[in-house]
């Protein structure tokens, strides 16, 4: 039972609110919570949890930190404890799928389900955390953005890792097979990583994180603005250096779409202002002096590496299809898509689209019910600047979803976190990251 003295409530919060903002910030700062600063300060040691050692480090602690911040400001309100879940046009069908993809899973397989278990868990105590306790986001997101965009940046003009093993940084060397890469002038080029898993995740993060601040930009003033500059100026530069096709689209769909949007629900036909477009040179630099690198990303499709990706996209979405068409009602199971996918072809991946994977998991009613969350947040709600610039980024997401999986809950942690926090941005139309009240606890 959590205390019901007021003071205590307040420390238990206050340390809930901390616990959150390192929590947000060390997921993106390292690829895999085996290794990096979640294994930091071991208290216990595991032969194997979902099909490989573990060291769990004391910051595995802070989800559970945050979630009892999260309880202290609910537990003794009058009313049965004041939850705030949302708008319903989000919350409802992400009950569904979450719903879907938990009954779809199975003792039988313990790995599927502490990985999608866990990982629908996460989304759902970051975006219940965001709703109700409004923390102070820039600030966390500011530094992932400098994290990884800089790492990437050193990256890609070194053409190999850092070295930032202590932040589980992975080893890369565009010689080796199963680095990602990119075909131009006669030679192999890596895509930076960042401190993911994957160029594309990288570029996801970066584009979403862009999106998100990148408003507020010209709300702030002073140290505050010329940090946050930075901090988008780097981070939309480690976003050209991932090559990452689907991040880039979503970017540009995002900018373009707030533009739009308020200009239409404010009247204001001038919504940006050239020092807003400032963060944006050094990649227009970039762009500059790698102009063929981009092209071989759109326009030099038959080299090997990329005539090999439209291929495998185009292969994975047929079988996709045919999986859906064999299982229609109850789809494969949450996290089984790879495996039944590879008995009806050898070496099939997943497929780069969203709602081909969840309607070929969770069979149509699970596709039904992306589709409503995916299109009711954009036909809902009263017409407001923030609204607009929530309707951005939500656009950008499903943009992205199209050509990648990386803003999704199945996808990995960091992807299940990085789709709460949108959710939770289209849920509030808020001034969540706005550069005021900092460190207030309500």
């Amino acid at each position: 039972m959590i205390p019901k003295n007021r003071s205590v409530k307040k420390i238990i919060k206050k340390v809930g609110r901390g616990s959150f903002t390192l929590f947000l910030a060390l997921t993106f700062a390292t690829p895999s919570w085996r290794y990096g600063p979640f294994t930091w300060l071991p208290l216990w040691r595991a032969e194997e949890i979902a099909g490989a050692p573990v060291t769990i480090g004391v910051f595995n602690l802070l989800p559970l930190m945050a979630l009892a911040g999260l309880l202290a400001g609910r537990v003794g309100r009058a009313g049965g404890g004041g939850w705030q879940w949302g708008r319903r046009e989000v919350t409802r069908p992400l009950l569904g799928l979450t719903g879907l993809g938990l009954f779809s899973l199975t003792v039988q397989s313990p790995r599927l389900l502490f990985i999608h278990a866990g990982g629908w868990a996460m989304a759902w105590l970051v975006y219940l955390y965001v709703l109700n306790e409004r923390p102070f986001l820039p600030l966390p997101l500011a530094f992932i953005l400098l994290i990884q965009g800089g790492d990437a940046l050193a990256q890609f003009f070194l053409q190999r890792d850092v070295g930032l093993v202590g932040l589980g940084e992975l080893p890369l060397n565009p010689a080796f097979s199963g680095v990602t890469v990119l075909w131009a002038r006669g030679a192999r080029w890596l895509r930076a990583y960042g401190l993911t898993a994957h160029p594309n995740l990288l570029g996801a993060a970066l584009a979403v994180i862009l999106l998100l601040l990148w408003p507020r930009y010209g709300r702030c003033r002073g140290w505050r603005r010329v940090g946050l500059g930075m901090a988008l100026a780097v981070g939309s530069a480690g976003l050209f250096v991932s090559f990452s096709r689907a991040a880039w689209l979503g970017f540009a769909v995002g900018l373009a779409a707030w533009a739009i949007l308020v200009a239409r629900e404010t009247g204001n036909a001038a919504p940006f202002k050239s020092r807003l477009l400032l963060p944006l040179i050094p990649a227009l630099l970039l762009s500059l002096a790698y102009g063929d690198l981009v092209l071989s990303r759109f326009v030099a499709l038959d080299t090997p590496i990329e005539a090999r990706s439209l291929d495998e996209r185009v292969s994975d979405s047929r079988l996709a299809l045919a999986l859906i068409a064999d299982h229609p009602w109850r789809g494969v199971g949450l996290g089984n898509y790879t495996d039944y996918a590879q008995t009806m072809a050898a070496g099939a991946r997943r497929v780069h689209n969203v709602l081909l994977l969840v309607t070929a998991e969770l069979g149509l009613p699970g596709g039904l019910l992306w589709l409503w969350l995916a299109l009711a947040p954009l036909l809902a709600g009263r017409r407001s600047k923030n609204r607009a610039l929530s309707k951005a980024v939500w656009l950008a997401m499903l943009a992205m979803s199209q050509l990648d999986t990386m803003v999704w809950v199945s996808g990995n942690w960091q992807t299940a976190v990085l789709f709460a926090l949108l959710a939770a941005n289209m849920t509030v139309e808020s001034t969540l990251w706005d550069f005021t009240g900092f460190g207030r606890i309500p």
